[in-house]
């Protein structure tokens, strides 16, 4: 699988159509970063708005790619990342400093980048692109485990909120556990 190829292609041409179409959007752009407005108490309502949340994610990471040519933009995440080693893991929680679980980790890493989504799986697993195998992965590149969300570091090493008992902490190899999907969120550069 080439990331960088006809997915891009298609996600940039997605992203144009909806700004040319002028519709109703669910983003707003301030200096350059990405924020998505969302809801996601229908999201998980199951409600229908899943589709709709998942388009306004993926219009705004396909904006942020179009303004982003940073070509170490993956290690970047990954060092940003690794600030918070050492920090607590909680559950359902969105701190990088006192405590987040997995999905919250990815969530809040990201967003420093620019880069808003909610935390809902279905949502982060089809995030940006398609990384077809580890090999194939870069820094900065989004794993998902069965039940469990890494950021990949490069040399089979990963980076994660793991558990209560180990918080934020990095893990090698990065097949630890049975991967579900690898996803390219800067796949522009």
């Amino acid at each position: 699988v080439e990331v960088g190829g006809a997915d891009v292609v298609q996600a940039r041409d997605l992203a144009a159509q909806r700004r040319a179409q002028g519709g109703e959007r669910s983003r707003e752009v301030e200096r350059g970063d990405v924020r998505v407005g969302h809801d996601e108490r229908a999201a998980r309502r199951g409600d229908g708005g899943e589709r709709e949340l998942a388009e306004s994610v993926e219009e705004a990471i396909a904006d942020a790619n179009a303004n982003n040519s940073d070509p170490n933009i993956g290690q970047r995440v990954v060092d940003y990342a690794c600030q918070f080693l050492g920090n607590p893991y909680v559950l359902g929680g969105e701190s990088l400093t006192n405590g987040c679980d997995c999905a919250g980790f990815a969530k809040e890493v990201y967003a420093h980048f620019g880069v808003y989504f909610p935390r809902i799986g279905p949502v982060i697993e089809n995030l940006g692109v398609p990384v077809g195998s580890l090999a194939e992965a870069r820094p900065g590149d989004i794993i998902m485990y069965y039940g469990h969300t890494a950021i990949y570091m490069g040399n089979d090493m990963v980076v994660n909120a793991s558990s209560p008992e180990v918080g934020i902490c990095t893990r090698s190899p990065a097949t630890y556990r049975a991967i579900y999907r690898i996803r390219r969120i800067f796949y522009g550069v």
